[in-house]
């Protein structure tokens, strides 16, 4: 944060600024990558054993799907977190200078970038809808810091509440979320909160399949219950 104080280009280097716990840049990545990995695997082992509890998944899952998912995701976070100090290095030594963008966009988009190709595509729904909340509280704290706005008491409760009232209302529109964003809704808040679909070509396709099933297996039934009668008439 103090780099935004500075003029546009400092010559400070790397050590100075980005990892100042040592002075050389491989170090810095593979002991942020060491860190963030085992973090990572705490966070998302618990979740997604807790996660399975609750969906009451079959010993299957466990044994052929949790350990791989919570490898994918503990990767997606270390390398979100090791590639930002990695190009946070390449870039001071390419333009032998800091630059405003080169100390923190830019890295910061080649790394969440990267790490979301990683990622499964079901979690990122989920995924932005809560950094998009994070990014928002991070802005409003930045913008109080500098003085650019004046601090509301619990602001950051009125803007969570404002965000949460948008997705909800997106929640209660026709496909206004993706359906694993949609899905995590409705695990907290309930399926009830979440209005019934227009019937497309093709559900109705399947509910007028299902009715005809129905009906021909009712059909099925009540001959199988005439045939005994029928045999002893004859």
């Amino acid at each position: 944060m103090a780099v935004f104080s500075k003029p546009l280009s400092i010559n400070y280097t790397c050590y100075e600024l980005g990892h100042c716990w040592t002075p050389y840049c491989r170090k810095a990545s593979t002991d942020i990558a060491g860190h963030v990995f085992k973090e990572a695997l705490k966070i998302y082992g618990t979740l997604y054993l807790v996660a399975g509890l609750f969906k009451r998944r079959g010993l299957d899952y466990y044994i052929k799907k949790l350990i791989p998912e919570t490898l994918r995701s503990s990767i997606f976070l270390t390398i979100n977190g090791t590639l930002f100090i990695t190009m946070f290095c390449v870039w001071r030594t390419m333009l032998g200078c800091m630059f405003l963008l080169t100390t923190s966009f830019i890295p910061a988009y080649i790394a969440a970038f990267t790490a979301v190709m990683v990622e499964r595509k079901s979690r990122r729904g989920p995924l932005a809808v809560y950094l998009t909340n994070l990014a928002i509280e991070t802005g409003y704290r930045m913008l109080v810091e500098r003085n650019l706005v004046r601090p509301v008491a619990n602001g950051e409760v009125y803007l969570f509440s404002a965000v949460s009232a948008v997705y909800l209302y997106l929640f209660r529109t026709q496909n206004g979320l993706s359906s694993s964003t949609e899905s995590l809704f409705r695990f907290f808040v309930g399926g009830d909160e979440n209005p019934k679909r227009s019937l497309t070509p093709r559900s109705l396709t399947d509910s007028f399949d299902h009715t005809k099933n129905a009906t021909v297996a009712k059909q099925r039934d009540v001959t199988a219950a005439r045939a005994p009668l029928e045999w002893q008439q004859g």
